[in-house]
This record gives C-alpha cells, structure tokens and sequence, in this order.
C-alpha cells in the first residue's frame, strides 16, 4: 500500500489516532510539565499542569467510482484538548492561554513542516496529510477553579485525508 492508503476507514481511523497520538508524545517529550493521554485522561493527572488529550475521531467517506475495487476518499477528523493550568492567583488567563496556544502550535507546525523542517505532514505515511482546521477555546477559567489558579481548554481538530481501497 501507499501512503494513507487501507483496506477500511475503521482501519484508517485508528492509525490516524494512533500515529499522531505518538507524534504528540515525541513532540512533547521535552516537556516535563506535559502529560500527553490517548482519549480521556481519568484521574492520573494529579501533579499534571498541562494536559493533551488526543480524544475523538470521526471519518466522513464520499462514494466511490463504481468497478470491483471502489477505491474512495475519506476525510478523518481528531478532536484534540490542549489544557494549561497556572496554579496560584494570577490576576487574569493570559498566561494559562498562552501556555495552551504555545502547546498546540507546536503540533500544528509539526504537521504543517517537511521531514526536512522537523515536521511530516503524512505523520509517518499514515495519511495522504494533515493539518490543523479549527481550534477554539473560551478563554476564560470555570469558576471552580479560581480560588486553585487559572485553566484554559484549547479545542483543535485535525484534519487528515486517506484513501480507502479493497
């Protein structure tokens, strides 16, 4: 097979997850402050400032020309949780936003670089590509957690193109 190409968009879901959830890892790696989770990250994250938690994914497939293979695009879509928490009382979230911004560039240049820029836009030859194609956050910290210190959530989801063949 090429790359991103499988026999199934279940198989090319999970190695989509899987491949950039290990490129996370290595990315971060560096950093002692982050925690990198595959899915939701329970109750482990006790001592964990900042948090990346690679969570959903969805595939959209279109029909395939007709003939015996049906070869077909689909597109998959990773939801990914950048969270950044500044324990203490600072007067406002700009360093917790900052901090969660700076978390999530770090992936979206990865995947937007050549190998030769210490990037790889196929993460691997998982995928034909992929990039970053929204993020959103609310930028404020939950009222539960300001008497601890402040926490912004950055919402991203990834984009990745595969090609599904039998």
């Amino acid at each position: 097979m090429t790359t991103g190409e499988y026999t199934s968009s279940a198989l090319a879901a999970k190695a989509f997850k899987d491949a950039f959830f290990a490129a996370a890892v290595t990315n971060h790696a560096s950093d002692n402050g982050v925690r990198v989770s595959y899915g939701h990250p329970g109750s482990g994250t006790r001592g964990v400032d900042d948090l990346i938690a690679v969570k959903n994914v969805r595939v959209t497939a279109d029909w395939g020309p007709m003939g015996i293979r049906h070869a077909r695009d689909v597109i998959l879509e990773l939801d990914v949780e950048y969270s950044a928490f500044i324990s203490g009382v600072d007067d406002d979230d700009k360093s917790a936003t900052d901090r969660a911004y700076a978390l999530l560039d770090v992936d979206d240049a990865y995947c937007r670089r050549a190998p030769a820029y210490n990037g790889d836009s196929t993460l691997g030859g998982v995928v034909r590509d992929c990039m970053l194609t929204s993020s959103e956050s609310a930028g404020v910290t939950d009222n539960a957690f300001l008497a601890q210190g402040r926490l912004i959530v950055v919402l991203a989801t990834f984009t990745a193109r595969a090609r599904i063949t039998d």
